[in-house]
């Protein structure tokens, strides 16, 4: 396998079929997106012990799809390597990754838009969604002994501008949260998506400015206390559109800000971002990893929810008005 292809924006799911071409002993494929370790499995069928998967690219640009067979009796074979090339979205945006949580049983989600299965672990239950209706689900996460749901690979490149949503039902704001996150390489996460704790619990866009040990960190945060008990929608942007910008920004280097969104009202606290940078670890969500110590994990997971969670979406880009916009509010987001 090798070549390229290109000419579709991003976000446009993409077919492709995995050939084993002279190989016989052929269980399945593992598969990846930029990243030298593919480990997405899926299982060969047919005559021919082909396979056909639908794959998301998260970068602008050149995407490397890394492809190895994985023999009957586990022996990988070499890597082979394919240049999937997208143009930008022509909306400004392009939903990556969405999971409604509907199932109702079982510990797997299926990823609507591309590829990304997203597995309950642990302490975790299917609750009612925030609809109330009898299809809607969602999970809920205790966390002690400890509940959260992970994909195998990342859903977005945090380099470039991107947005994440999630509605979300705390049980207590007595420990902070972290509701969804990504994971860097060196112990730490690429942005939060969380809850604080104390007398006044806030809702929370949290962005490091680098991976590892103790890092700058921007904020943007609710205007009024986290609720408990009731459903609310949380909608975080890293926006780098000039648009996105204050004034002042561009003369001070700022390369995109911080932006939250409570139950679709933008909230007055945004942050400058000047040190974007790529955290292209799994998508966690109901735990974040924090590194705060020479001597931790890696990754280190850290304040597990106690709480539920429903329609997880992940975009590339700001699907959301800007904020200099007459009305910006952000609607139809997850």
């Amino acid at each position: 396998m090798g070549g390229s292809t290109n000419g579709t924006p991003i976000g446009t799911p993409g077919a492709f079929t995995f050939d084993p071409g002279t190989a016989t002993d052929v269980r399945g494929y593992l598969y990846g997106l930029n990243t030298s370790t593919p480990s997405n499995l899926v299982n060969a069928t047919g005559a021919g012990s082909t396979a056909a998967v639908t794959i998301v690219p998260l970068d602008v640009g050149d995407n490397i799809l890394a492809v190895r067979i994985i023999g009957q009796g586990g022996n990988l074979g070499p890597i082979q390597t394919y240049d999937v090339i997208t143009g930008h979205s022509t909306t400004g945006s392009a939903l990556l990754y969405h999971i409604g949580m509907d199932e109702g049983t079982g510990r797997v989600m299926n990823d609507d838009v591309g590829d990304h299965t997203t597995t309950a672990v642990g302490s975790t239950t299917w609750t009612t969604g925030h609809t109330t209706a009898t299809t809607d689900h969602a999970v809920h996460f205790a966390s002690s002994p400890g509940g959260y749901m992970s994909t195998a690979d990342p859903t977005v490149d945090t380099l470039g501008g991107f947005t994440v949503s999630a509605w979300v039902k705390l049980d207590d704001t007595t420990a902070a949260y972290h509701i969804v996150s990504q994971d860097g390489a060196q112990g730490g996460a690429g942005y939060y998506l969380e809850s604080t704790a104390g007398t006044a619990p806030r809702w929370e866009f949290s962005v490091p400015w680098a991976d590892g040990l103790n890092p700058t960190t921007v904020h943007a945060t609710s205007n009024a206390a986290a609720t408990v008990g009731a459903w609310t929608h949380l909608v975080g942007v890293y926006c780098n559109d000039v648009s996105c910008l204050l004034p002042s920004d561009p003369a001070s280097g700022v390369a995109g800000r911080v932006y939250l969104y409570v139950n679709d009202v933008l909230q007055s606290a945004s942050a400058a971002d000047n040190f974007p940078w790529s955290a292209m670890g799994a998508m966690q969500i109901g735990r974040g990893s924090v590194r705060t110590s020479a001597t931790s994990a890696l990754p280190n997971y850290t304040n597990l929810l106690n709480g539920a969670v429903d329609d997880v979406s992940v975009y590339w880009g700001d699907p959301c008005p800007p904020p200099t916009a007459a009305s910006t509010n952000c609607t139809g987001i997850g």
